[in-house]
């Protein structure tokens, strides 16, 4: 029983722990956050996102932010909508010239394949020790 105490209360800290430390990693502009998020100051100022979505159609080239906001795109012109990581900086509040950017292809399935194979050692992990108790007593 106090082992199911100990998980649930490192749940409740893995949860809730980051929601205490927001202001910190908004200070220390972590992954560009207090810059995407100052729409007053951001003209000429530099960010960068990952796995961004790239958008390509009769709306013009967008890309969308983590916080949703459409940013124009003035100087790239992919053929399709695609996810990509960029570098770039502010032109105006709401366009925004790239400066370097990738094309992931497949990083999200590898990232799911990756999981569920963790998931299934664990569950290999789990059966295999559920086995050994019921050997042992």
């Amino acid at each position: 029983m106090s082992k199911l105490v100990l998980v649930f209360l490192c749940l409740v800290l893995y949860f809730s722990l980051p929601i205490v430390f927001l202001d910190n990693a908004e200070e220390a502009d972590n992954h560009f956050v207090k810059t995407l998020r100052d729409y007053d100051h951001r003209i000429g100022n530099y960010f960068e996102i990952d796995r961004g979505n790239f958008m390509n159609d009769s709306k013009g080239d967008r890309l969308i932010t983590p916080f949703h906001e459409e940013l124009k795109v003035l100087n790239l012109d992919l053929p399709k909508s695609e996810t990509i990581s960029i570098r770039a900086k502010f032109i105006t509040r709401d366009e925004i010239q790239i400066l370097d950017y990738h094309i992931h292809s497949n990083r999200d399935i590898y990232s799911y394949i990756g999981l569920l194979l963790i998931l299934i050692l664990f569950m290999i992990a789990l059966v295999n020790n559920i086995r050994y108790k019921k050997r042992s007593t």
